[in-house]
């Protein structure tokens, strides 16, 4: 309100050229009190931010507002909340990090990364950024918690997936990824590095899972591969119990197939 009034007094002064003073404005929802009440000294349920960043420290709190919800959705303050993140962030750390402050990040070449890791890290860089266009910060989040689940899983740290993934966490947890990029060798800031950038072939599925319907209504899924041919989809589909219940024993007389999106079969 004040930004927007305060530019057309200079705009009516001569002193701008233009009247408004953002060209895309988002508000953002409030955090609530544990009580999903609005914070307030009288309801006693305020929370201090300092005691949070004390507790649980800078990142942890500005990663969990981030978050906790949309971007412009009204959201109460969850302190088991704040703690699943503060867990998540020293899972990143002791990725790159053993107990004396070492790096324990693998170089290129000395631990073999699956083909299945090397898509999901692109498939994050192509989510997250994206997400932060969209000020979609909690999915951006959720997307990079996926991606350190599977390392754990797979139980290896390469520094080239581990890399852009603390480029990633940068703008949400700021202090600790730039320790986490010096440790790692780094170049300069990692706030300065360039954007890391998804390989579009790589964030393409191999299968795909495809609707099956009879007459018209779904009657079961089937995962193929993006460009099976009519008779892998056609057998795969009379292994599913609900495809063939609703055959009820008769071959259709009309097959349409779209490779990678439907398979409808018509009976009489």
């Amino acid at each position: 309100l004040y930004a927007r009034f305060w530019m057309k007094v200079l705009f009516d002064a001569g002193l701008v050229t233009h009247d408004e003073p953002f060209k895309k404005l988002a508000h953002q929802g409030m955090i609530l009190g544990e009580d999903h009440q609005k914070m307030s000294k009288s309801r006693n349920n305020g929370i201090a931010a300092d005691e949070v960043s004390q507790k649980y420290g800078a990142d942890a709190l500005r990663t969990f507002v981030c978050f906790m919800g949309p971007l412009e959705s009204e959201k109460p303050w969850s302190a088991t909340g704040i703690e699943g993140v503060k867990r998540f962030l020293d899972r990143v750390t002791r990725l790159i990090l053993n107990e004396e402050n070492q790096c324990i990040a693998t170089n290129p070449g000395i631990e073999p990364i699956s083909t299945e890791l090397e898509k999901l890290l692109h498939k994050t860089i192509k989510k997250v950024t994206e997400d932060i266009e969209k000020m979609s910060f909690n999915t951006a989040i959720s997307a990079m918690m996926i991606l350190v689940n599977e390392l754990y899983k797979a139980n290896v740290k390469p520094k080239s997936i581990l890399k852009p993934l603390i480029q990633l966490l940068m703008p949400f947890a700021p202090y600790m990824a730039e320790e986490l990029w010096e440790k790692m060798g780094g170049e300069g800031f990692v706030s300065l590095a360039p954007w890391p950038k998804y390989d579009s072939n790589l964030i393409a599925d191999d299968t795909v899972t495809i609707g099956v319907q009879v007459n018209g209504k779904m009657r079961g899924t089937i995962e193929t591969a993006m460009d099976a041919p009519e008779e892998v989809a056609l057998k795969t589909a009379y292994a599913v119990d609900t495809v063939m219940a609703a055959l009820n024993g008769k071959t259709p007389d009309k097959i349409i197939y779209k490779a990678g999106k439907i398979l409808n079969l018509i009976i009489k």
